[in-house]
């Protein structure tokens, strides 16, 4: 038999790197990962997600929340790809998985990248590369304030701000445990919340507390917040004695919440179970996703402009090789 050559690994990779807040990132070419260590693996990527959290990173409104102080940096927060090595004591996974991953708020833009095994998670078996690319980040957010709330079927949530892509998927994912979901969001998006399951979804321009109240025969259950100021300040006079609200944005030092109501600012982590388990919601038809723009990897400042535009369709933004 004649042997096979040996594999030869790329020493260099694309990445997508921001080298100053305010400017548009730029494609380098860094050295790729070869050598993962135990607990890590590497996956050639196949798309990638842009959302608003992107946005944020690009313009420095979240340069307190980065493992490194400055740019450069390779941007990105979620993935899809197939693992092509693995570490020692990695149980789960094998060369060829597809996967999704988020590693944090950044280092997923790349053709190759390393990554930690508990940061990664199975790809939905229905889903193409470039859905699962545009999974993680909206679906972990919406689906840990959802446990953090811990309601049970027929309670009440408010979801302030359900129009964006954290809260699309709480509004699914909501509707999908029996809860009976009211939001608010901007004028075009109330449609889509309807079909996703809202029971009521209100213009945010209107005067809503009224209507969440009288759709909601008094006050609210739990409310999640994924706006913050004045709408949460509105949603804590909404939340019943013993309710609790969670906010993705909000500090909890800067936020009075009215006596008899827990509050507390969820912060995401990467959870390889709860990544599974979306991904076993999506094959069961509990959670979709709408591609509303798709951009090759070198357009990645269009692909920011997109995710930043105001009025545009609802919907995943998706970066590609």
């Amino acid at each position: 038999m004649e042997a096979r050559p040996p594999r030869t690994e790329p020493e260099t990779t694309r990445a997508v790197r921001l080298h100053a807040y305010g400017e548009a990132p730029r494609i380098d070419e860094i050295r790729a990962p070869s050598d993962p260590g135990p607990g890590e693996l590497i996956v050639d990527v196949a798309a990638f997600g842009v959302g608003a959290w992107d946005v944020g990173v690009a313009a420095g409104r979240l340069a307190k929340l980065l493992p490194c102080a400055a740019p450069p940096f390779t941007m990105g927060a979620e993935l899809c790809g197939k693992v092509c090595a693995l570490g020692g004591g990695i149980e789960g996974f094998e060369i060829g998985d597809r996967v999704m991953a988020n590693p944090g708020l950044i280092g997923a833009w790349a053709d190759r990248v390393l990554l930690r095994a508990s940061d990664c998670g199975r790809a939905p078996r229905r889903a193409s590369d470039a859905e699962a690319a545009t999974i993680p980040v909206r679906s972990l957010a919406a689906w840990q304030g959802l446990e953090r709330l811990g309601l049970s079927s027929g309670a009440s949530l408010l979801i302030v701000g359900g129009g964006g892509a954290v809260g699309r998927a709480a509004v699914e994912i909501a509707h999908g445990r029996g809860l009976r979901v009211l939001t608010i969001a901007g004028p075009g998006e109330l449609d889509t919340l309807r079909q996703l399951g809202a029971e009521v979804a209100v213009d945010y321009h209107e005067e809503w507390p009224p209507r969440i109240r009288s759709a909601a025969s008094g006050d609210v259950d739990a409310a999640l917040d994924l706006v913050g100021g004045e709408s949460l300040e509105k949603a804590l006079r909404l939340v019943r004695d013993g309710g609790r609200v969670v906010s993705t944005v909000a500090s909890e030092s800067g936020v009075e919440a009215p006596p008899g109501i827990a509050f507390e600012l969820l912060k995401m982590k990467s959870s390889r179970a709860a990544l599974d388990a979306i991904a076993d919601l999506v094959d069961a038809g509990g959670l979709s996703t709408r591609i509303a723009g798709r951009y090759a990897l070198q357009d990645t400042p269009a692909a920011l402009d997109a995710a930043r535009a105001p009025d545009r369709e609802p919907g995943e933004i998706v970066l590609h090789r």
